[in-house]
């Protein structure tokens, strides 16, 4: 169980011991076999993890646009143009990925799908 999800159940719980380890115990078996879940649909569907890391960058890079230290430096462009420089970090994130897998999948000898 990661620290987030202590800290969220800690909160949820406003210091009511047996509401936290009510909610730990809901918690641990949720994130078991929820990870199992995932790791299973991943290895059977590949594209899954590029979703994951397409969100990832998108989200990276809005903080890296309304970062307010590097706006100050540049005049970073706002509306539809931050859109398509977000669109353009993202796909070359991604690209970047997908080509490393396809790399080490034929050092490796296997075939990597989408």
């Amino acid at each position: 169980m990661s620290l987030d999800n202590v800290v969220a159940v800690a909160g949820a719980a406003h210091g009511h011991i047996g509401m936290i380890a009510l909610g730990v115990l809901i918690s641990i078996p949720i994130m078991i076999f929820g990870s199992k879940f995932i790791v299973k649909a991943m290895e059977k569907y590949s594209w899954i993890a590029y979703i994951g890391a397409g969100i990832l960058a998108w989200t990276a890079g809005e903080m890296i646009l309304k970062d307010k230290s590097l706006n100050n430096l540049v005049d970073l462009p706002h509306g539809a143009l931050s859109y398509v420089i977000l669109a353009i970090i993202t796909v070359i994130i991604l690209a970047a990925g997908y080509f490393k897998n396809q790399s080490n999948a034929k050092e490796s000898g296997t075939k990597q799908t989408i």
